[in-house]
């Protein structure tokens, strides 16, 4: 039995929004193990939609400096994580996690 799940994120900057400095636990980690693709693009916004459609989702209608794109299955899972050419550590991690923990927003 396969069980699935994509989703889309991207950083913004919501006022509350996490720090540099934020620690988390890994106790709410979907995984421990997975895949990861990194895709650098000059048009953060235009690769994020593109992708978010070619996934059956509708695009981002707000800005975003970074996404990524996971799936978790039996059969391995992996993640998509597409930045600037040039990434800071912050947006790398924040998408990285992403990987590991899904839809971790509040």
């Amino acid at each position: 039995m396969k069980r699935a799940l994509l989703a889309l994120l991207f950083v913004t900057s919501p006022v509350g929004a996490e720090t540099p400095m934020d620690t988390f636990t890994a106790d709410n980690n979907q995984t421990n193990k997975i895949t990861i693709t990194w895709i650098q693009a000059d048009n953060i916004q235009a690769a994020c939609n593109a992708e978010s459609k070619k996934r059956g989702f509708n695009g981002f209608s707000k800005p975003m400096e970074a996404c990524s794109f996971w799936t978790t299955r039996v059969t391995g899972d992996s993640c998509l994580i597409i930045t600037k050419k040039t990434v800071n550590y912050w947006t790398m991690g924040h998408e990285l996690r992403h990987c590991y923990q899904g839809e971790y927003h509040k």
